[in-house]
């Protein structure tokens, strides 16, 4: 089966699971399910899974805006005490000083903004895993959702 091509939510997932981040290192996932925790013994803590669960849409000019919530989850698989652990900490300040630098991808976001950050219960199930929520606003043309227009007219 030949390969899909990819969506352009997709492209700005890979965008973001690309920049450096020292303490998540290659532990970095795209849409993994929260059946699939990451594991410990295959060496994928500590961790990052990046998911989008809404994007609103407004039209221009034949154009789509896109405004898309990004969650990040940060997992340091530590079971220990603080809602949001030193680990998860350092992983999230790395990764927006990563956005910071370039708040367009490289030209093909408008912009993408930190919105807030939340840590799990100290009992709850979710323990070690601190959620970043993102806020990425990209354009595309109208009823093509699979090539981002950035903002020198570039496509991506």
């Amino acid at each position: 089966m030949p390969e899909q091509p990819s969506t352009a939510i997709r492209k700005v997932l890979v965008a973001l699971s690309e920049l450096p981040n020292a303490t998540c290192g290659d532990n970095i996932f795209i849409d993994r399910s929260d059946s699939e925790p990451l594991d410990r013994d295959k060496g994928e803590l500590p961790g990052m899974i990046l998911r989008v669960p809404h994007v609103a849409y407004s039209f221009r000019e034949g154009m789509t805006l896109h405004t898309a919530t990004i969650q990040v989850d940060f997992q340091s698989g530590n079971t220990a005490g603080e809602t949001i652990d030193g680990t998860n900490q350092i992983a999230i300040a790395q990764f927006i000083a990563a956005i910071g630098a370039d708040r367009t991808l490289g030209g093909m976001l408008q912009t993408i903004e930190e919105q807030d950050a939340s840590g799990s219960e100290q009992s709850g199930a979710d323990v070690g895993c601190a959620i970043l929520t993102l806020q990425a606003l990209f354009f595309t043309h109208r009823g093509d959702f699979f090539t981002i227009v950035g903002q020198s007219g570039e496509t991506f």
